[in-house]
């Protein structure tokens, strides 16, 4: 599959996968769900044939957000497969957190201002964020606010890490990171707080291009390649 087929089927499937939740489509969306990552990991493998520790770190956290996907299509069933896909995400970001940390001990930091913006945004919602949440939290407070201080630390480091020759792999990992906090927030919201209008469409619109962007701008990070 060349660069340009794998965008063509992976957004075909990704705006099938939303024209499902939309129509209320389930077999469909259930279908749909599991490739829209498991599109990314063939792809990310394919194009980088795991030639680096960074390529192997971010192909764990690919496949770990795989499992979580998968999990969370169970919480209907089950209610404990929301902590299991919590705690999949969890190692997901952790995996992402391990490659972005390499980054930036091998090619260096963004200007400090970028730094501290990047960590005074995130650090803030992070904080608003589970302060809205707890109180529908109940014995999920711990696990809740381990994953959202994690998460926040993730997006941080996408933001630290230097540009280094190739700007649009910064930018798509960066926005990427920042969209997979928003995604998280309205699913959070949603389940804890007060359900949301068309948040199971806007849950997984952001969540597309989160993966989408950290994924293609990983393999574009050091270099001009397609994606």
């Amino acid at each position: 599959m060349n660069n340009k087929t794998f965008n063509i089927v992976f957004w075909a499937v990704a705006l099938l996968h939303l024209l499902a939740i939309q129509q209320d489509l389930i077999w469909v969306e259930r279908l749909t769900k599991p490739m829209i990552v498991g599109i990314l990991i063939y792809h990310y493998y394919r194009r980088t044939r795991l030639q680096s520790s960074f390529d192997k770190k971010i192909l764990a956290g690919l496949i770990w957000s795989w499992i979580g996907d998968v999990a969370l299509m169970g919480v209907g069933i089950k209610s404990s497969f929301f902590l299991v896909g919590l705690v999949a995400f969890l190692i997901g970001h952790i995996a992402y957190i391990t490659a972005f940390r390499e980054d930036i001990k091998s090619g260096g930091k963004r200007p400090i201002w970028v730094i501290s913006l990047a960590m005074a945004y995130f650090i803030t919602h992070g904080l608003l964020f589970y302060i809205v949440l707890y109180p529908g939290l109940g014995v999920l407070k711990v696990p809740v606010a381990v994953y959202s201080l994690i998460i926040a630390f993730m997006a941080i480091l996408a933001w630290m890490r230097s540009i280094k020759s190739s700007g649009w792999g910064y930018w798509l990992v960066a926005i990427g990171a920042w969209f997979f906090v928003i995604s998280d927030t309205i699913l959070a919201v949603n389940k804890f707080v007060d359900k949301l209008p068309n948040a199971g469409l806007w849950i997984m619109a952001t969540y597309i291009l989160a993966q989408y962007g950290i994924a293609t701008g990983s393999i574009k990070r050091c270099s001009n390649k397609e994606v």
